[in-house]
């Protein structure tokens, strides 16, 4: 699955969408958010890896790739595990670890398996001149994420909330949505975000 929610590249820029979070394109008017981000942006002046988690659709990918929009960032995801074996998926860990400056993001650390997980906390504790960052999806039946990885990336943890719970940027959010789906379309009404505002977006928001 991609994530992307909260989410917002140039367009949203352009219709204001970026408060004084130091993240342009990414929509940050609730307060949740905005701190959220604050977190992540002193994660990056630490230099500490950084570790994001939410339920599917918040926009933790999308964040991530915000904070480090300054560098070349590369991104796995750890679900393909189970696709491409251990041994595969970290042999393209270490050829992403190997390009200095980058920053490497880990996406779905929870479905990291155990045997799977000591490898790859010897794999980044050899990294050198990389920026590391994960994702970590929460929510219904998911496994926990591995004491060992938690241990290299939960430095700096920062939870971005559902969309249920940010109201205040789903304005921006819509404006974004509806001009992905049908460029040039009308700006939704206030009594429609109204309304959507009062809705439990299950999954919160998935663009592909």
């Amino acid at each position: 699955p991609r994530d992307h929610a909260a989410l917002v590249a140039g367009r949203a820029a352009s219709h204001g969408a970026q408060p004084s979070t130091g993240l342009p394109g990414f929509v940050a008017r609730a307060s949740t958010t905005r701190r959220a981000c604050e977190l992540a942006l002193s994660a990056r002046s630490s230099g500490v890896p950084l570790l994001v988690r939410g339920e599917t659709g918040t926009g933790k990918a999308a964040l991530l790739r915000a904070v480090f929009v300054e560098r070349t960032v590369v991104v796995l995801d750890a679900a393909l595990i189970a696709v491409d074996g251990s041994r595969r998926w970290l042999a393209t860990l270490r050829g992403s670890l190997a390009r200095s400056g980058a920053a490497v993001l880990v996406r779905h650390l929870e479905c990291v398996p155990a045997d799977s997980a000591r490898a790859l906390c010897g794999v980044l504790d050899a990294a050198a001149d990389v920026v590391l960052a994960a994702t970590a999806t929460i929510g219904g039946d998911l496994a926990p994420v591995h004491p060992g990885l938690l241990a290299r990336f939960g430095h700096v943890g920062v939870e971005l909330a559902p969309l249920r719970d940010r109201a205040e940027d789903l304005p921006d959010l819509l404006r974004e949505l509806g001009a992905r789906v049908e460029p040039g379309a009308r700006a939704w009404s206030p009594d429609v975000v109204q309304a959507l505002g009062r809705a439990p977006w299950p999954g919160n928001i998935e663009i592909g």
